[in-house]
């Protein structure tokens, strides 16, 4: 698919990270199937920021005028603080939490359903790079879907949930007690040994309990599932989490999408 017919009428969603660019284009208004796919990037060069502009511009199917574009930026340089901070005190504090970095700017963007607020840091460069390069893009930490799309599920509960989206290397944690986000974090990994402690022990920190409250997991099979046997010991309802039904339109293949990428398309 090398080009979109109409793409004023597609949303082009894309979530960058270390070392490749994955891509959803899809249209509430059109029959067409979605495209989507994954752009690497070139990791041999020593500057990130060109690495992404290239792997951009080499894309051409990134490149339409499309209606909306929606950007995931990964990021573990990051804060959340309460969501009546202003744009200049998060940025602020983001610094003082990390100190200066020449080589770095700072982002700011607000989760109204959690009412928190995420300020975290991207390549120098890139904020003004995705403005010249696309259509009004909003651009939004990579724990912002996960904390908004499961902040709704857990409103109405009376139980804590920890939610978990693990991936080769990775695992992404949000966690709820009843109406409010309690925390929120990403945790890189050698095994899924690794992943059990670090959720453990936010359990622990949190004082969760083992009798009541739940772990929902999200992700790969092998990886979702290896996770689950190491927790269920510790922790008495591991379950897994439900992708959201209105996903499903996108076809059997979305599956090999980043988690956070398919869940802020329902974000909107």
């Amino acid at each position: 698919m090398s080009n979109v017919k109409s793409p004023e009428l597609w949303t082009l969603v894309l979530s960058v990270g270390d070392t490749a660019i994955d891509y959803l284009i899809y249209s509430d208004s059109r029959q067409d199937s979605p495209a989507m796919g994954r752009v690497p990037l070139d990791v041999s060069l020593p500057d990130v920021q060109r690495a992404i502009e290239n792997a951009v511009y080499d894309t051409p199917l990134l490149l339409d005028d499309y209606g909306a574009v929606r950007v995931l930026a990964h990021s573990s340089c990051f804060i959340i603080l309460p969501g009546d901070t202003g744009e200049d005190n998060a940025t602020r504090m983001l610094e003082v939490a990390f100190g200066t970095d020449a080589g770095a700017e700072a982002m700011v963007c607000r989760m109204p359903r959690c009412d928190k607020v995420i300020s975290w840091r991207v390549p120098k460069g890139l904020p003004g790079f995705l403005g010249r390069t696309f259509n009004l893009p909003a651009v939004y930490h990579h724990l912002y879907p996960l904390c908004e799309h499961f902040y709704r599920l857990n409103s109405a509960s009376d139980i804590a949930r920890m939610f978990l989206s693990v991936r080769p290397g990775a695992m992404d944690m949000v966690v709820y007690r009843r109406d409010s986000l309690v925390a929120a974090n990403s945790y890189e990994f050698r095994d899924t040994g690794d992943a059990a402690y670090f959720a453990l022990h936010a359990w622990q920190s949190l004082e969760l309990d083992q009798q009541c409250d739940e772990i929902q997991i999200l992700g790969a099979r092998d990886l979702r599932d290896d996770l689950a046997e190491r927790l269920k010991p510790y922790v008495k309802y591991v379950l897994p989490a439900i992708m959201p039904a209105a996903a499903l339109r996108f076809g059997a293949d979305v599956a090999r999408l980043p988690l956070d990428l398919v869940l802020l398309t329902q974000c909107e």
